[in-house]
């Protein structure tokens, strides 16, 4: 077993760009700038944007190209297309691109999942899908199937150095950035029942920016107050999150149909996406205040706009039908921001859950014996995390992987449920272990 290629990354865009520029301090400003897209390109097919980075700072010597068959304005950070033969290498027409091709090929590699993207990769075809579902398998040598992306011994173990220096960088802020805004504004508003999307969505975010501040988190209020059309409007709040490199996205509204409608759903853009642990949290802590979770609470929906144009994982909220009776009777926003910040970061609600304060669960953030023991049994899985009391990222998605293979609700929290039906699952498959990286 070694470490997935496939899943969430741990690093942040702003460890990656202080890695370089310790690395190569003369490094060009455009490539700190195309940073942050390995990261989203990599979120968008399930591939570790930090491991693919990681890779092309081996494949281009720390942006430097010295020694390298492939030059900046390639826009070919990986060695595309580079042959013994003295072929140059691919070129693409931007660095996202660029980028996108080198993702898109790990994930070819990797695993035998279709492309979210429509395919960029010259060379997507040529792969025999998934055989090298590790990153240290990605070393032809190293690879029991005989196949990779580099003859190189030794290949994977290089990038996964790398790797482990830029997560070795301590971010220089504590705790999560995260987005938040309320949807509309009174020049364009929202839904009208019972009561007002419009207030009441901004009573919300004003909450949940406060909780999430106190917490110890770096928020921006990412609202628009001023567009006075519905594009205009969604244009506005769209720019306003880009300008921030942040962790998440949180769109806030309230639903409205025929007064009949009721309950919660949480919006993401895609399944698989950084953000879909974050939505399920927060549907499940919506729904422990007696809220309806239609459709299991989290679903996707690609055309919507601040879905589709955000940078960074999104999510957008409709807490519940501003114009039906028992949704209305329900809401406070007090409450209802107690359950999103709890959905969030992972915690308990504060007064809302049945067991008061004492958090009876893992989630990311986690840290002991605790978190060891677990990590232990998602290695019998074959997750490949480190085993390191740590819960982290890494932790967070195989622990999705684990639960939805198990069939229990796929929220990256590990509860009595989650154990329960691991527990069965092993004992009811004898312990399965698997060798090679394969059952």
């Amino acid at each position: 077993m070694g470490v997935l290629i496939m899943g969430r990354a741990s690093a942040t865009a702003e460890q990656m760009r202080r890695y370089i520029k310790s690395r190569n301090p003369s490094v060009e400003p455009s490539v700190l700038d195309m940073i942050p897209l390995y990261l989203e390109e990599g979120e968008s097919e399930g591939v570790k944007g930090d491991i693919a980075f990681a890779q092309s700072c081996l494949e281009t010597g720390d942006f430097t190209f010295a020694g390298s068959a492939v030059i900046l304005k390639q826009n070919n950070f990986c060695g595309m297309g580079v042959t013994a033969t003295g072929t140059k290498g691919n070129n693409f027409p931007s660095p996202r691109l660029g980028i996108r091709a080198q993702v898109q090929h790990l994930k070819a590699y990797a695993c035998d999942q279709p492309l979210k993207q429509g395919c960029v990769d010259p060379r997507f075809h040529f792969v025999k899908r998934g055989m090298a579902e590790y990153v240290e398998w990605l070393g032809i040598q190293e690879n029991p199937n005989h196949t990779g992306w580099a003859a190189g011994k030794g290949y994977g173990e290089k990038i996964l150095k790398i790797h482990q220096e830029i997560l070795n960088i301590e971010s220089e802020e504590k705790g999560m950035k995260i987005n938040v805004h309320a949807g509309h504004n009174f020049k364009v508003p929202g839904a009208s029942g019972i009561f007002s999307e419009t207030s009441e969505d901004r009573k919300v975010k004003d909450l949940v920016i406060r909780k999430l501040q106190a917490a110890g988190h770096t928020v921006y209020d990412c609202t628009d107050e001023s567009s006075g059309t519905v594009n205009g409007n969604l244009a506005a709040i769209v720019a306003n999150c880009n300008a921030h490199a942040v962790d998440l996205d949180v769109s806030i509204h309230f639903n409205c149909y025929n007064g009949q409608a009721h309950g919660t759903e949480v919006f993401i853009y895609n399944w698989g996406s950084a953000a879909e642990s974050y939505a399920q949290r927060v549907a499940d802590r919506i729904g422990e205040l007696g809220y309806t979770k239609r459709g299991g609470g989290v679903k996707t929906n690609p055309s919507l706009y601040v879905l589709r144009h955000t940078v960074s994982p999104a999510l957008l909220i409709e807490c519940c039908f501003c114009d039906n009776t028992d949704d209305a009777a329900k809401y406070t926003a007090e409450r209802m921001a107690n359950a999103i910040v709890a959905g969030i970061t992972g915690s308990a609600m504060s007064g809302n859950t049945p067991s008061g304060n004492t958090k009876n669960w893992l989630s990311r953030g986690d840290t002991g014996t605790a978190v060891t023991a677990w990590q232990k049994i998602l290695n019998t899985f074959g997750s490949g995390v480190n085993v390191d009391g740590d819960f982290g990222p890494d932790t967070e998605a195989q622990t999705i992987r684990v639960q939805r293979l198990v069939g229990v609700n796929p929220d990256g929290c590990v509860g009595e449920k989650t154990k329960s039906a691991v527990s069965a699952y092993l004992k009811k498959n004898n312990w399965i272990q698997v060798r090679d990286g394969r059952w």
